[in-house]
């Protein structure tokens, strides 16, 4: 696994920029996406990659240990697709 450091390196390394400046730009992607993500709008961040937020409605299920029914509030469910280019770039 690449963990966030080590994706972080290897960006600062193909960049030339600071590993501070990278780590400072991955912080301020992330909340552009959160923040979209949270108005339902879609994302597209990076080239091939698209985040949307989904709106998920309140439900009443059964809890697997006692069987008693358990009301779940409604709330935004994350969603990932990735494009036709990505795809075709990870099969090169």
């Amino acid at each position: 696994m690449i963990t966030r450091k080590d994706f972080a390196r290897q960006v600062s390394a193909k960049t030339g920029f600071t590993l501070k400046d990278i780590e400072t730009v991955m912080a301020a992607q992330r909340e552009a996406i959160v923040e979209g993500v949270r108005n339902k709008e879609t994302v597209k961040a990076f080239d091939g990659i698209w985040f949307q937020g989904v709106d998920v409605p309140a439900r009443t299920v059964k809890a697997p240990s006692t069987g008693e029914m358990v009301d779940v509030p409604a709330k935004i469910k994350a969603k990932a697709k990735f494009g036709t280019s990505f795809k075709a770039d990870i099969n090169e």
